[in-house]
């Protein structure tokens, strides 16, 4: 299970934010699932949450996302915070092949 305050560089590249302040994927299945915490130079001047469902870079009509907007980092960490617990109960309750 990946950690709520890591960031995963890797990650925040592929989904096209690398300057993000959080990011991390979650594996649904072999279908990836990533989430990132973004500044407001990532995103306007606001911070926001950004979810990528089985997103692919190079197949940009592939997957859909989510983008969450905040007014403060307080806002956003906490909407991240809420997000990635979500995300975590989910897959926790999704039953394994």
């Amino acid at each position: 299970m990946p950690d709520v305050q890591e960031l995963d560089t890797a990650v925040a590249e592929r989904m096209g934010h690398p300057g993000a302040l959080r990011a991390t994927a979650f594996d649904s299945r072999g279908l990836p699932i990533e989430i990132a915490l973004l500044g407001p130079r990532e995103y306007a001047d606001e911070h926001a949450v950004t979810i990528h469902y089985d997103c692919d870079p190079d197949e940009p009509t592939r997957g859909s996302s989510e983008l969450h907007p905040y007014a403060t980092l307080a806002e956003a960490e906490a909407g991240y915070e809420e997000e990635f617990a979500r995300l975590s109960a989910e897959l926790a309750r999704t039953p394994s092949p």
